[in-house]
C-alpha cells in the first residue's frame, strides 16, 4: 500500500475491477471511467475518498476509494481498498439481462426442429424413384403405421406391379 496518489488504470487493475491494466486504460480512453462526475484519462491520479463510476453496460458501478494500492491484491483483500456503493437497482439490471424470452412458434427464424420438418416436406414434394425411397419419405412425416392400408396397397401397386407389367 502506498500513501498519496496512483494512476487510475493501475488502481482499477490492482483492485480487480478489470482483468488487465491495458483493458482498464482502454476503458478510460473510451470515457467509461468517471471520477467525481468527470470522464478521466488513464494517467489521472486517484486519492482516498474519491468516487469512481465504472460503466460496464448495462450497469453503472460506483466505488469509493478507501486506500490506494500499486500492486494487485487477492479478491479477499480488495474490500480493504475499495468500497462498492453501487445502488441495488443497478445490480438488478444484471439479473434482468439473464432472463431469456420464449419465441412463439411461427415467428422469426425456424427452430432446428421446424427446419427439419420443412426439409422433410420438401423431400416429399420430389417424386421418389424407388419404393424404399417413397417409404422413407412418407415415414419422415408420418410413421408407417399411420398410413392407411389402402395407401400402402396403392403405393406398392404403383412401384412394384406397374414396373413389372412394362
Amino acid at each position: 500500500m502506498t500513501e498519496g496518489k496512483i494512476r487510475i488504470d493501475k488502481y482499477l487493475w490492482a483492485v480487480r475491477i478489470y482483468k488487465t491494466r491495458s483493458i482498464a486504460a482502454d476503458e478510460c480512453r473510451k470515457g467509461r471511467i468517471i471520477i467525481n462526475e468527470i470522464s478521466v484519462k488513464p494517467s489521472r491520479t486517484v486519492e482516498p475518498g474519491e468516487i469512481i463510476t465504472v460503466k460496464k453496460p448495462p450497469v453503472l458501478y460506483k466505488y469509493k476509494i478507501i486506500n490506494v494500492i500499486e500492486n494487485r491484491v487477492s479478491a479477499k483483500l480488495v474490500s480493504q481498498f475499495i468500497d462498492d456503493i453501487t445502488p441495488d437497482e443497478e445490480k438488478l439490471k444484471l439479473s434482468l439481462k439473464e432472463v431469456t424470452f420464449h419465441r412463439d412458434k411461427g415467428t422469426g427464424r425456424p427452430t432446428k426442429k421446424e427446419r427439419r420438418i420443412i426439409d422433410r416436406f420438401k423431400m416429399n414434394l420430389k417424386k421418389p424413384k424407388t419404393f424404399s425411397a417413397l417409404l422413407c419419405a412418407s415415414c419422415c412425416l408420418y410413421p408407417l403405421s399411420l398410413l392407411l392400408p389402402l395407401q400402402c396397397l396403392l403405393l406398392s401397386f404403383y412401384f412394384i406391379l406397374l414396373p413389372l407389367q412394362r
